[in-house]
């Protein structure tokens, strides 16, 4: 149960609905606040990695923020080898490589086709609401 609710103690399933359009409409202003200064942000990030780089400085510090470029490694792969190197981590026991997610909508459009699903994997169903403002 709800304990901040603007409503009574028992809200009625229309306060909650009337509460949730409320609630909706504040995380949706501050996601767009929060998205457009995480953009500014990187943006400002952006110019200060160029601006360290064009001046040859490796680190930097002012005002209390302390700056220091380092290099990074990530994984990078060919879309066009995607499969290859599923086929390789597999064969090479080294699944833990990719991460094991799957596309539920794939996955549904196969049992919709009458394609049947290997061993281990299935389908489940769960309630979710589905909401619309009007």
């Amino acid at each position: 149960m709800l304990i901040d609710m603007e409503t009574s103690s028992n809200p009625t399933l229309g306060d909650l609905i009337t509460w949730w359009k409320s609630q909706k409409t504040i995380v949706e202003t501050h996601e767009s606040q929060a998205k457009a200064a995480r953009s500014l942000l990187n943006d400002i990030e952006a110019d200060i990695l160029a601006k360290m780089r064009d001046a040859g400085l490796e680190s930097v510090a002012q005002d209390g923020v302390s700056l220091t470029i380092r290099k990074k490694f990530r994984a990078k792969y060919d879309p066009e080898q995607w499969e290859s190197l599923i086929n390789w981590a597999a064969q090479n026991g080294m699944t833990y490589l990719i991460q094991r997610r799957l596309n539920d909508s794939k996955v549904l459009e196969l049992v919709d086709n009458g394609v049947p699903l290997p061993d281990g994997l299935t389908i489940e169903g769960y309630d979710d609401l589905a909401f619309r403002r009007s």
